[in-house]
């Protein structure tokens, strides 16, 4: 209602909004269990909304603030991924393209974990951070070159020849978003182990709130009847996803500096997992 009904998408998306706000609701009904039906587990368990009131509370504990940016620049760049991107695209590429996304993420996944091991976090966070550049450098490339439609807005290459660059973007996406994840969860269970549960959760909330409000804000990065956006239009949501991931980068990077100073463990290095063997004295 917000950006119009659309008798195509609109009632799909209100099915979806219903089921989300009901399932979401069913948790706040969930109860302690009832041990003589079962056997008692080891943990304490709190009522749901005890735990939901001190996972909030975790956006004020020691260095989390910091760590905020980054929730929010991965909410940025899948909003970008599933709206922006694929409005720039003739429809029958789209998802041809977008099923190179899953192989960056394959590829994403048995990589950047492995090496935040071996060569430290912050390499690994600038290696994302690069890929995320390529990914804002291709896409404005690619939409730059489309054919221009609708009174001189992009529309589709009528012959299709230059759609290389999107197949890079959808690559070099899945790497980058893949990176951005891994490189969360290493953080949280590496300086919140004792709450990481609750940590994952908070950084889960604060992708999907991010995702929720510039989803109302997407219809308007749409001129006229045309599919796709204007340039400069296009450029703006560049210059979000851009801007997102710096400052997700200089956070990382203060949230490193505070740590240190808070006696944290340091980062774990490839002569940590493989320490040398200590020399007999005499």
């Amino acid at each position: 209602w917000v950006l119009g009904w659309n008798k195509q998408n609109s009632p799909l998306f209100l099915i979806l909004a219903v089921m989300s706000t009901v399932g979401a609701c069913c948790f706040l009904l969930m109860r302690p269990p009832d041990y003589r039906r079962g056997t008692r587990t080891g943990e304490k368990l709190n009522p749901p909304l005890q735990d939901a009131l001190q996972t909030l509370k975790l956006l004020f504990s020691d260095g989390m603030p910091f760590l905020i940016p980054l929730c929010i620049a991965l909410g940025v760049e899948m909003l970008y991924w599933a709206t922006w991107f694929p409005r720039q695209m003739h429809k029958s590429k789209t998802g041809l393209v977008l099923s190179l996304f899953g192989v960056g993420e394959l590829l994403g996944g048995l990589s950047f974990g492995k090496a935040a091991d071996w060569f430290g976090h912050t390499l690994t966070m600038i290696a994302g951070c690069l890929c995320g550049a390529t990914v804002l450098v291709l896409s404005w490339i690619g939409n730059s070159r489309l054919t221009n439609h609708c009174g001189g807005y992009p529309g589709c290459d009528a012959n299709m020849t230059y759609y290389w660059p999107f197949y890079f973007v959808a690559l070099f996406h899945g790497l980058y978003d893949s990176c951005l994840q891994t490189l969360l969860q290493v953080l949280l269970s590496h300086h919140y182990t004792a709450v990481s549960a609750k940590a994952y959760s908070m950084g889960r909330m604060l992708e999907s709130i991010t995702v929720m409000i510039l989803f109302f804000i997407t219809g308007t990065n749409v001129l006229g009847d045309c599919h796709g956006a204007s340039k400069t239009q296009f450029a703006a949501a560049l210059g979000l996803v851009g801007g997102s991931g710096v400052l997700a980068l200089l956070c990382y990077v203060m949230f490193k500096q505070y740590m240190a100073k808070k006696g944290a463990a340091p980062k774990p290095d490839k002569e940590q997992l493989n320490p040398p063997e200590e020399m007999e004295t005499l």
